[in-house]
């Protein structure tokens, strides 16, 4: 059974809001504790620079970049443990800064890998 071109743009505009919602409304809380709980924000700070830190090691050539990005990899997954620590410590999940998408299969996007979700069929 095929969709209606009127419905599944009314489904894609749905889902597009509640994926829109989920990720605004995790945004904020992400800005309230960084507002609250410094080290988190310097801890956020450090893992966003993890693109620049695997571009920077790669370009001072093959050798011993293993153990560069094995390094990069241990510091960044410490960084993790830690901020999921410093949630925990103050009362908060450790997924709390994440969105919370209404189809946890599709995270709102309508498909599960290439095939169109249940939530976008119904």
């Amino acid at each position: 059974m095929g969709f209606r071109k009127a419905d599944y743009i009314k489904v894609n505009d749905i889902l597009a809001s509640r994926r829109a919602k989920a990720e605004a409304d995790a945004l904020q809380r992400l800005e309230s504790l960084h507002a609250k709980i410094p080290e988190l924000a310097e801890i956020d700070a450090e893992l966003a620079k993890t693109g620049a830190r695997i571009f920077e090691a790669c370009q001072l050539g093959s050798e011993g970049i293993a153990e560069r990005i094995e390094r990069i990899k241990r510091d960044n997954l410490a960084l993790q443990a830690r901020r999921a620590a410093i949630l925990i410590e103050n009362g908060y999940p450790a997924d709390y800064t994440e969105p919370r998408y209404y189809c946890k299969k599709c995270s709102d996007t309508g498909y599960d890998g290439m095939q169109m979700c249940e939530c976008k069929r119904r």
